[in-house]
């Protein structure tokens, strides 16, 4: 008789795990997404690498963007030879993944089964977790080390910091992540000072390697990529009005910032032309001056700074559902405008529950919850400073799933009282 609502449980959410699975697989070998923009490059960077060992862009070392998914593509190319449909095979493995991990990350929770339900539901059936596996780019990868973090994040050690340091060489934002748990599993004594010195090592022992080549290659040190001042100017400056990405030859600048770019041999950047190549010759030497002209602009106008982040928190968590599938349906938005409205709706309310569950577990010392809290608030955060997009909510959507299983499991437990409903 006990066992009945666990067995219950566990047989509903088996189902619904199956058919997530089956719906990415059927995806993966159905849809007809190529690689365009970042992910075209990613794919002729893979390429490459396959072919050469290198990680680089027509003989161009690469540092614009994280090297974790471009070498996971190009190790899967040196096998299997370059393809578009061993990608979308790859993050169809990696996405079932995600979904038997996170599974059971919620089994282990002290959640209702209607709470656990609900998680797994979001995870398994917001519309760009199943559409992003034709997407050949850092996402579905992203999501592996998110879930793997959150499993082992009661244990800590080295194991969550390897985990820590993979998923920032995936997206950059994280970086935080590590030093946020070390800090406060210390504080909350999660851990004791060999387990921070195990996480902290493990954390160290992924970025090495990537820092030692970049210092190598650009006597730089650069741990994670060589693009943020890029991304902070071309989002922070006075011709960018609506918060979303903009090419360079339409980034407004003083004749002081345009010296700048004479004096690096850069000015060819501000022509019009292929963006994406730009990407690929862009420097760190001249990322970094790029950054300081991102910042005095920012602190010439802090306001406008804040009006843009918001701005940018509204492109991607309440109309960039949309943006999201602009990827895997070839840019131009071939999905049915009712899978539109869908999951622009699905990411607002994932939005605003994530933001209850933060102050329903405000309290709480459970490592899996407070964890998802910091995933959510270094996403949240990364949007809000640097650009958003509806793809970028994807890498915290189990982290979410986590906090409003939370808000489920919280609103179970408020009493109901009739004659208090009947009266009023």
């Amino acid at each position: 008789m006990n066992n009945k609502p666990a067995w219950s449980w566990r047989g509903v959410c088996l189902c619904l795990v199956v058919a997530a699975m089956a719906l990415r697989v059927w995806w993966a070998l159905c849809s007809n997404s190529m690689p365009f923009s970042d992910f075209k490059r990613y794919f002729d960077i893979a390429s490459e690498f396959a072919a050469t060992g290198n990680l680089a862009c027509q003989g161009h070392p690469f540092v614009f963007q994280s090297p974790a998914y471009p070498l996971f593509l190009g190790a899967l190319f040196k096998v299997f030879s370059p393809s578009v449909l061993v990608g979308k095979l790859a993050n169809a493995v990696l996405a079932i993944l995600v979904l038997a991990i996170f599974w059971k990350i919620i089994e282990r929770q002290e959640l209702s089964p209607r709470a656990k339900l609900m998680a797994l539901a979001v995870v398994a059936f917001f519309p760009p977790m199943t559409t992003f596996v034709s997407v050949l780019g850092q996402e579905m990868l992203a999501l592996v080390f998110v879930v793997l973090i959150l499993l082992l994040v009661k244990r800590g050690g080295f194991w969550l910091g390897l985990c820590c340091g993979l998923l920032a060489l995936t997206r950059p934002q994280f970086i935080l992540l590590p030093f946020c748990l070390v800090g406060i599993g210390w504080l909350w004594k999660w851990y004791s000072k060999q387990a921070c010195a195990l996480l902290l090592a493990g954390f160290a022992l992924a970025m090495t390697p990537w820092i030692v080549r970049n210092w190598l290659v650009f006597r730089v040190f650069i741990p994670t990529t060589g693009h943020s001042g890029y991304v902070l100017l071309v989002n922070n400056n006075p011709a960018n009005r609506i918060g979303v990405w903009m090419p360079l030859s339409k980034i407004e600048l003083t004749n002081e910032q345009r010296e700048v770019f004479r004096e690096m041999n850069a000015e060819h950047l501000l022509e019009e032309g292929d963006e994406d190549w730009k990407g690929v010759v862009w420097t760190p030497a001249l990322d970094k001056k790029v950054f300081r002209m991102a910042a005095d602009n920012i602190k010439k106008d802090p306001l406008r700074f804040i009006e843009m982040g918001f701005r940018r928190v509204w492109n991607t968590y309440f109309t960039g559902g949309t943006c999201a599938l602009y990827w895997a349906f070839n840019g131009n938005n071939r999905a049915t405008p009712a899978l539109n409205d869908l999951t622009d709706w699905f990411a607002i309310v994932v939005f605003w529950l994530s933001l209850a569950g933060i102050v329903v577990v405000a309290r709480q010392h459970d490592p899996v919850l407070i964890s998802s809290v910091l995933l959510f608030l270094i996403s949240l955060l990364a949007v809000f400073v640097f650009e958003g997009q509806g793809r970028y909510v994807l890498p915290a959507m189990p982290a979410s799933a986590i906090l409003i299983g939370a808000v489920a499991n919280r609103l179970g437990k408020i009493p109901f009282n009739k004659k208090l409903v009947c009266s009023s």
